[in-house]
């Protein structure tokens, strides 16, 4: 077997066993699917989309798919012993263990620590640096549609005066950008499609391109606006940015506190080469 195949057969097992342990036990909610009496229930199948704001009937189908898939080849194996290997079961006993440390740092320190408007600001002024152009930019809005009459049919409404965003909020297939009319932010010419770049940058601020079409579909663009190399992008293009940054620094040193209280509390020995001192940051106390 080769280590491709062998990375797949691992992952597909740990998928199956892990999540089966997640929904062991009472089952509640009709049975959406069935393996050789094994039971998929409406509630796994919700419980696998409960962090998504919206799932369709499609991607759910997907996950029957998949979960039976996956269901057979986990019970192959363990007719064959395979869930009896005693690598394997190290294996997973540590991926189970690093998945309930992430858990566990995730609902203690990632839900209710971040970084205030205040703290983002003073940082951007602090580090402005960090935020200069590499290269010249647009900043532009878009809508994508997949047919070329229905990209003709948006141009001709934006040509007789209709407000670009509200033909993208309405037509666009671009889901991620439609609700913002769009925009689609800046970029340089190396982060974009080579013909989105070539359209972008040909024409002027206000500017509206002729339809084109890429791989993905048929894009209209609107030109908002053109930075030079070396300026500094505004603090609300950066902001999500910074606080992400900050909220990881402000999770990474609760962590670092919570690890020295344990350790302090703890009986740790080491032996042979595994022996070290250790230091111990004090991150208790901000500079």
């Amino acid at each position: 077997m080769s280590f491709l195949l062998k990375r797949l057969v691992f992952f597909i097992l740990v998928c199956v066993i892990f999540f089966g342990i997640l929904s062991c036990g009472e089952k509640r909610g009709g049975v959406v699917a069935q393996v050789n009496k094994e039971n998929l229930t409406e509630e796994d199948v919700e419980r696998v989309f409960s962090q998504y704001d919206t799932v369709t009937i499609e991607q759910k189908r997907d996950y029957v798919r998949r979960w039976i898939d996956n269901e057979l080849i986990y019970q192959k194996a363990k007719r064959r012993r395979f869930d009896q290997n005693q690598n394997l079961k190290r294996d997973i006993k540590n991926m189970i263990k690093d998945l309930v440390v992430v858990n566990f740092l995730q609902k203690e320190f990632g839900e209710n620590i971040f970084a205030s408007e205040k703290e983002a600001e003073e940082f951007y002024q602090k580090q402005k640096e960090r935020f200069r152009r590499e290269n010249d930019e647009v900043c532009a809005s878009q809508i994508l549609l997949a047919k070329k009459e229905d990209a003709d049919s948006a141009f001709k409404r934006i040509k007789k005066g209709e407000p670009f965003s509200k033909v993208a909020n309405r037509m666009s297939i671009d889901f991620e950008t439609r609700e913002k009319g769009g925009d689609i932010g800046c970029f340089d010419r190396l982060s974009v499609h080579p013909q989105i770049a070539e359209q972008a940058f040909s024409h002027k601020i206000g500017e509206v391109t002729k339809p084109f079409q890429t791989e993905w579909g048929w894009h209209i663009l609107f030109i908002k606006d053109k930075k030079k190399k070396g300026t500094e992008r505004e603090f609300e293009l950066v902001k999500a940015q910074i606080f992400s940054y900050l909220d990881d620094q402000k999770r990474k040193e609760k962590v670092e506190s919570f690890l020295k209280k344990l350790k302090k509390k703890a009986k740790i020995e080491r032996y042979g080469w595994a022996s070290f001192v250790e230091e111990i940051k004090d991150t208790s106390q901000k500079e």
